[in-house]
């Protein structure tokens, strides 16, 4: 077995080349994104940072790839260039690449050793899963590398484990419930059925025309919700089809891509984006029609959505993948932390960067962060409440400016 070596993309066209041994490893790291493979990187940055300075590191150990981290660079305080993860509120991509099966220990020296070569004085990173084993392994190779860090808590996302802790027992989970929300969708199934009855549609397009007629009808219904009001739906955002399009396509190309309606009288009156990969279910994006409020048709999508995975082998987990809100804590079974990772790269002005983080803006954000998970310990208390807003949150806001 060779010694594994550092290997550094300094150019789009460097990195493209080598998108065959990044998504090896990306099918090989646990727990991460679709989008974390080369081809929705590639696009995200076409889309949202064009002119970007952007940097990928990774080691190579016998022909694959063990480890790799995909880097660009943003303005923090619109003033100072760090490294940052591709992330925005519209669409992650990118993550920390990692083959726990190699040797985890010299992979990360050596690109903790890499971090201290980069041009920035920081690297900021967003919304960091900070408590998935890649992520630990990685705090470790840093603290050993004596590079300072700190990490601060962010969201809590809600997961429905169907299998570890439920083993497909759908009948335990209903009964886990709180009396109100059970309650609560008894009378919007009564509501429902007296006025005809809804019906889950769950599609995998497997041609372009199919699945740009049934992604314009989803995103038609996103746009009759709150959110076309806002100007935040994808179709108030011309360039976001385009984006979303290309995005499906390729998903629906390896298999990953599940649209689902709630069909009343036909009529699409919810709508979820999903992507689903190694047994996990995500839901970046949701939507429903207001004029239908009355039925709770997100509410009534998630319940025929989950009852339907419960049924089915290639489903273990399903992630609401956006911060706890009454809409999703009332069916979580577990939460789990998002982070902001702060990481100094050796220089004075980075270490003197963080330590202004450290010592006066993270004691304000522990503040405001622990205002908010009580607020978010009180909703997951008292499921029960019926939601003013039927709709999972957005992604995580990213402060840092491209």
């Amino acid at each position: 077995m060779a010694a594994p070596h550092l290997v550094r993309f300094d150019s789009l066209s460097a990195w493209r080349a080598s998108a065959e041994q990044w998504d090896d490893l990306w099918q090989r790291t646990e727990g991460v994104l679709p989008t974390g493979s080369s081809a929705l990187i590639f696009d995200w940055l076409e889309q949202f940072a064009p002119q970007a300075k952007c940097v990928a590191l990774a080691v190579e150990q016998d022909g694959e790839l063990v480890a790799a981290l995909p880097l660009m660079q943003r303005r923090m305080a619109r003033t100072i260039n760090v490294g940052a993860l591709p992330c925005n509120t519209w669409c992650w991509a990118g993550d920390l690449l990692l083959d726990l099966t190699c040797d985890v220990t010299g992979a990360l020296a050596l690109l903790a050793a890499e971090i201290r070569r980069l041009p920035w004085p920081l690297l900021r990173f967003d919304a960091v899963p900070i408590e998935a084993p890649r992520w630990q392994h990685l705090l470790a190779a840093l603290d050993a590398a004596g590079l300072g860090h700190a990490e601060s808590e962010c969201h809590r996302f809600g997961t429905v484990e169907i299998v570890n802790k439920l083993n497909r027992n759908w009948d335990a989970y209903e009964a886990a419930w709180s009396g109100n929300h059970r309650r609560h969708m008894r009378k919007a199934f009564r509501r429902a059925e007296e006025a005809g009855g809804v019906e889950l549609d769950l599609r995998r397009p497997h041609s372009s025309s199919e699945l740009e007629a049934l992604l314009n009808e989803g995103f038609e219904v996103e746009h009759r919700s709150w959110k076309g009001q806002e100007g935040s739906s994808v179709l108030a955002n011309p360039a976001m089809r385009s984006f979303y399009l290309r995005q499906a396509a390729r998903l629906a190309q390896w298999g990953s891509l599940e649209l689902a309606f709630l069909r009343y009288q036909g009529k699409a009156i919810a709508f979820e984006y999903g992507w689903a990969v190694h047994g996990v279910y995500y839901t970046p994006k949701v939507g429903f029609d207001d004029e239908f409020a009355q039925f709770s048709p997100g509410q009534l999508l998630r319940y025929l959505l989950l009852k339907d995975f419960f049924s089915r082998a290639d489903r273990w987990t399903v992630d609401f993948l956006g911060p706890l809100s009454d809409a999703t804590a009332r069916w979580a079974t577990n939460t789990y932390p998002i982070s902001r990772l702060m990481i100094e790269t050796g220089k004075a002005s980075g270490k003197a960067l963080l330590g202004a983080y450290r010592h006066v803006i993270q004691p304000v954000r522990k503040i405001q962060r622990r205002k908010q998970s009580e607020r978010q310990l009180k909703i997951v208390e008292i499921k029960s409440k019926p939601a003013a807003v039927d709709a999972t949150g957005p992604l995580p806001a990213v402060a840092a400016e491209v």
